[in-house]
């Protein structure tokens, strides 16, 4: 064997040692981002649970002040949906991510209008508990916040509204 072909065997088995490497790094860092965000996704998935559970509370409390309104049928629905959302939260929580992704795209593949219109419903109610939750910018607003009415046509037209500019007028008036 020549020397050439010394150098090149050598060359080719560090090229090939070299590619394993690469490949065993870029596996473990794979697998510890994979693990990472699995940890992470469990911890948000339980603190889901946490958020069904507040917002079926919220949907219950909203129950009850129709039935005190006598809206006995809307109350019933509401507390149809927090039964519901109790019961998702008791699903959601102490299971694997898997499990739950599992378990939705099953229940998803028989029940595809339930799914669609139980994701409906919950938005709904969610919109809802967050709207009547969070102050809105309507209740600080005063009468020197509120727009001017808008130009009212008259028989000629419009008026025409010119552009301003930075502290320039144009001349109309």
């Amino acid at each position: 064997m020549s020397v050439q072909e010394n150098v090149k065997d050598e060359l080719a088995d560090n090229a090939e040692h070299a590619k394993e490497t690469v490949k065993d790094h870029v596996v473990s860092a794979a697998e510890t981002v994979q693990s990472d965000l699995k940890s992470k996704a469990e911890v948000e998935m339980q603190r889901s649970a946490g958020d069904v559970s507040a917002v079926a509370d919220a949907v219950r409390v909203a129950g009850d002040d129709l039935a005190a309104r006598d809206r006995h049928a809307a109350a019933r629905l509401a507390n149809g949906a927090a039964s519901s959302l109790d019961a998702v939260a008791r699903e959601l929580d102490g299971k694997s991510v898997e499990d739950v992704a599992d378990a939705v795209a099953s229940f998803g593949r028989r029940n595809p209008l339930a799914l669609i219109g139980g994701a409906a419903v919950a938005g709904f109610f969610l919109g809802r508990f967050v709207t009547a939750t969070t102050p809105g910018e309507d209740d600080y607003a005063d009468e020197s916040d509120v727009a001017p009415a808008a130009p009212v046509a008259t028989a000629s037209g419009p008026r025409p509204v010119a552009p301003m500019t930075a502290g320039v007028s144009n001349g109309v008036s």
